[in-house]
C-alpha cells in the first residue's frame, strides 16, 4: 500500500513575529535548511511515496523551495503542491479540507511547524493499528498551548488545548496517520465540519477528536525517545533548531 504525506503548510506564523514578515513560518530557517525541506528530507528517508504540500503564505516563494529542494540530489519521492485559498481566514481545517481529494490512499498528515526525527515517520507509517493513529508524547507538565489529551484505558477521550493542565496525560505532537476505514471518517467529518457557521476557527485535530470521542477507531503511537518541536513562538524556534542541530548530527554520523 502507498503511503502519502499531506503536508499543511498554507499558514504564514504571525507569531513569530519579524521572521515571517515576508515568508512563511515552513520556510523559517532551521540552520542550513528550511522547516518544509527538513520534513521533505524526512519523507524521503521514512520511505513515504509521495508529499502533497497544502500551501497558502507567500506560496510562490514555498513552489520555489520544493524547486530548490527537488534540484539539490536524484529524489525518490514525488512532491506536488496544492493551494488553500482561504489560508488567511481559516484554520488548518480547511487546508485538509482542501486535500480531500487526495485522500484515495493512506496519509500522514504533518503540520507544518513540525521538526522531527525521521524515525517518528518510519515508525507511524509501518505501524499497525486503529484506521487512525495519533502520534502522542508524554511529559511531566503540560502548558497551555499543548495539544492535550486525556487518555484514559489507552482511548482518546479529549484532544484539545482547553483540557485543564491537571487532566492531561499526553500530548499530541502534530502528525497522524489515516489508513483504511479512518480516511473517509476524516473525509466525512471534514465535510461536516466544513457547513458549520465556525467553519474558519476551526482545527482539523477537532474533527479528529470528534471520531475518538463517538469510539470510531482513533488509536495512539507514543514516541518514546524520538525528538520532536513545533515552531509557534520565538522561542520554540530556538527549541527547534537545537533539536534539528542534534538531529543533523546524527545522520551526519550514522
Amino acid at each position: 500500500m502507498q503511503m502519502r504525506a499531506i503536508i499543511l503548510a498554507a499558514g504564514q506564523g504571525l507569531r513569530l513575529g519579524p521572521v515571517t514578515a515576508n515568508s512563511p513560518k515552513c520556510l523559517v530557517d532551521l540552520g542550513g535548511t528550511t522547516i518544509l525541506s527538513h520534513q521533505l528530507d524526512n519523507c524521503e528517508r521514512a520511505g513515504l511515496d509521495e508529499a502533497v504540500v497544502v500551501t497558502g503564505a507567500f506560496a510562490t516563494a514555498v513552489d520555489e523551495e520544493i524547486r530548490r529542494w527537488q534540484g539539490e540530489a536524484s529524489r525518490r519521492i514525488r512532491v506536488r503542491t496544492l493551494y488553500n485559498p482561504f489560508f488567511d481566514t481559516a484554520n488548518n481545517m480547511i487546508s485538509l479540507w482542501a486535500a480531500r481529494a487526495v485522500m484515495d490512499t493512506d496519509f500522514i498528515t504533518i503540520n507544518g511547524d513540525n521538526v522531527f526525527d525521521w524515525r517518528i515517520l518510519a515508525r507511524l507509517a509501518g505501524h499497525v493499528g486503529t484506521p487512525i493513529t495519533v502520534t502522542i508524547d508524554a511529559k511531566d507538565g503540560y502548558d497551555e498551548d499543548d495539544m492535550k489529551i486525556v487518555l484514559r484505558d489507552g482511548h482518546i477521550r479529549a484532544m484539545n488545548k482547553q483540557i485543564p493542565l491537571a487532566e492531561a496525560n499526553g500530548e499530541s505532537i502534530g502528525i497522524m496517520k489515516f489508513t483504511g476505514a479512518g480516511r473517509q471518517l476524516l473525509f466525512d467529518e471534514l465535510e461536516a465540519m466544513a457547513r458549520l457557521s465556525s467553519w474558519a476557527s476551526e482545527w482539523y485535530v477537532q474533527a479528529v477528536e470528534r471520531i475518538a470521542v463517538r469510539g470510531e477507531g482513533v488509536g495512539t503511537m507514543v514516541v518514546d525517545e524520538l525528538t520532536w518541536a513545533e515552531v509557534d513562538y520565538p522561542e520554540d524556534l530556538e527549541i527547534a533548531r537545537a533539536r534539528f542541530a542534534e538531529l543533523a548530527g546524527m545522520v551526519h554520523h550514522a
